[in-house]
C-alpha cells in the first residue's frame, strides 16, 4: 500500500535479491514467509489482506499470551511457529 502511495513498486525479484544479500537465498528463509510475500503480490486487494494480516496477529498474540499464562518460561523462539500451529489446530478441532 505504501508503495502504491509513493508510486515505488517493489517487484518480488527485488525481496529474492534482498534475501540472497541479507540471507543467502530466497530460499533460506521460512516456508511461511515465502509463502506470505507471494501471497502477496498474488492479492489484488492489498488493503483486505492487510486488515486479513492484522486480525491473524492479534489472534497469535492472544493465543502466545495464553500460552504463556498456562505454560511459563516454555515459550521462545524456536518453538513459537510450533505452538501456534498446535494452538490453532487445537481450537479449530
Amino acid at each position: 500500500m505504501e508503495q502504491e502511495k509513493s508510486q515505488q513498486q517493489i517487484c518480488l525479484e527485488d525481496i529474492k535479491k534482498a534475501a540472497e544479500k541479507l540471507y543467502g537465498g530466497y530460499d533460506k528463509l521460512s516456508a511461511e514467509s515465502r509463502t506470505f510475500i507471494e501471497t502477496v503480490y498474488q492479492n489484488p486487494d492489498l488493503t483486505q489482506l492487510y486488515a486479513k494480516v492484522r486480525e491473524d496477529e492479534k489472534t497469535n498474540k492472544d493465543i502466545l499470551i495464553e500460552f504463556e499464562d498456562n505454560y511459563p518460561d516454555v515459550l521462545n523462539g524456536d518453538n513459537l511457529t510450533d505452538i501456534l500451529k498446535a494452538a490453532r489446530a487445537k481450537k479449530k478441532g
